[in-house]
Formats: structure tokens, C-alpha cells, sequence
């Protein structure tokens, strides 16, 4: 199951092919420094980049080049999940003039890249001026990838507790998908999972379970309850208050805060 910002992503791209059939799409997971190298590497060879497979070669220089030149077919690069901006920004320690991974990205007028990333952060830093933020899911948006995900057609005498559990993981593609691989691999209805969800102590047993999940890379955990501490530590790095602020409305419920307790200006 692909998320919303694939599909996205996988469409503009389907619409460059669609425009310029020879235009080149590139595909380069920012999870760390190996993981975009080696997307490089497979460019330059798909491109016959000269020297590439030469040994000592500077894989990124080589293909960052041959995307800024003049010449060639137009491309469009898709940079996914850049949502450490450590990978993209740190200094790389190297003695050369390309300090960062950032700077080893093609600059062309024939080359579009797009960023993915769940940070805001990340986003503006790297896009200031061109972020495209997405919304929610909306409830028929979630309500049908639960569906896609349990193929279970009991699932439309279940509306009721269907559209609860839905509100209890509020939309949350990942999460719906996790309580999906559950409900198939233990056969219980989506009103057993909701009662074993709010007993207490059990949301992070149930959000913390591993399932596969082919539209993820192998690297990267595929649990929603993962997936919440990398983006709470990412906060807390990014804005430290903010993190104090969301520990202790944790605390408190998980709607309807008053803006009164948490003593904003």
C-alpha cells in the first residue's frame, strides 16, 4: 500500500512521462548517506555516466555533473523521505568544496527535484518558497484503505465501529494499516481490536507490533509506535519547548486542551 505522498509523488511523475515520454524519473531515498549514494550509483550506470565504475570514483560528483550539463534528456528527481535534515545538511568532513550531501544535488533547467519529508522544518529549509503541505485523510479516504487493507466484507456491517476505531487511530494511514495487519493475522473483528485498543497499557503493545509493509524500506521500522519516537525526537531536537508542551498535554487528554492550562501568551 502506497501512502498519500507516493502517490502523489508517483503521479506528477506518471505526468512528466506523460508530457516528455524520454524524460528520465529518478527515485532517491534520503533514510541515510549509504542509501542516497547508492541511488546514485544505480543513475550513473543507468545513465552510462563515464567513469562511474571506476574504482576511488566520486560517484556523486560524477552524476551531479552529468544531471547539470546542458545537454541530455530532462529529468525529474524524487527525493523520499528526507526527514532527518542531518543527512541532506551535516557537513560530510571531507576536504573538498562539496561539504554536504545538499550539494551534491544536479542544478539544471531541464531537472525538476522534489523533496518528501514529514518534517516542516526539513521542508522549509530546503524548499522556502515551494512547500505543498497535505491534509489529513479525510473519513471515506480512511474508511476505504481500511477496507483495501482487511478485505473483509464484513467490514460494511461494522460502519459503527468502523468509523470509532478510525477516529481512535485519528486517520493515520500507518496506524490504519497496522491495526489492519492485525485484525488479518489474529481474525478478529475491528470491535474486538477497538476493545483490546482501549484497554489500558495496550496501545503500544498493538501500535508497537511488526508487520510487513512492502511500501517501506527494508531499513526503516515499520511501527506507527517507532515511527511516533523518531518524529518526537526529531521535535525535541528542532524545538525543545514544543516536545515539553506535547509530553504534558499527553498527560492531560488527547482533545479539547484548554489553551489556559498550557500558560501560552
Amino acid at each position: 500500500m502506497l501512502r498519500p505522498k507516493h502517490l502523489l509523488a508517483l503521479e506528477f511523475a506518471y505526468r512528466a512521462l506523460a508530457q516528455r515520454s524520454r524524460r528520465h524519473i529518478f527515485w532517491v531515498p534520503a533514510i541515510s548517506r549509504d542509501s542516497l549514494e547508492l541511488a546514485y550509483r544505480d543513475i550513473g550506470l543507468r545513465l552510462r555516466v563515464a567513469g562511474i565504475t571506476d574504482d576511488n570514483a566520486d560517484v556523486k560528483k560524477l552524476v551531479k555533473e552529468a544531471l547539470s550539463s546542458s545537454g541530455g534528456h530532462e529529468w525529474v528527481m524524487i527525493v523520499d523521505n528526507a526527514d532527518d535534515g542531518r543527512v541532506l545538511m551535516e557537513s560530510l568532513g571531507t576536504s573538498t568544496g562539496l561539504a554536504r550531501l545538499l550539494n551534491y544535488l544536479p542544478r539544471s533547467d531541464r531537472g525538476k527535484i522534489i523533496f518528501m519529508t514529514r518534517s516542516r522544518k526539513v521542508a522549509f529549509d530546503l524548499t522556502p518558497s515551494k512547500v505543498l503541505e497535505l491534509g489529513d485523510m479525510s473519513k471515506a479516504e480512511a474508511r476505504e484503505l481500511l477496507t483495501v487493507q482487511t478485505l473483509r466484507p464484513e467490514l460494511r456491517e461494522e460502519a459503527e465501529a468502523v468509523d470509532k476505531l478510525l477516529g481512535l487511530l485519528t486517520h493515520l494511514p500507518l496506524a490504519i494499516v497496522q491495526a489492519a495487519a492485525f485484525i488479518n493475522s489474529n481474525d478478529v473483528s475491528v470491535a474486538e481490536y477497538i476493545t483490546f485498543f482501549q484497554q489500558a497499557g495496550t496501545e503500544i503493545e498493538l501500535l508497537g507490533e511488526q508487520f510487513e509493509d512492502n511500501s517501506r524500506y527494508s531499513e526503516m521500522d515499520s511501527t506507527i509506535a517507532r515511527t511516533w519516537h523518531i518524529s518526537f525526537d526529531q521535535m525535541r531536537k528542532q524545538d525543545a519547548l514544543a516536545a515539553e508542551y506535547l509530553a504534558y498535554m499527553s498527560c492531560l487528554d488527547r482533545i479539547n486542551i484548554p489553551r489556559s492550562l498550557l500558560l501560552l501568551p
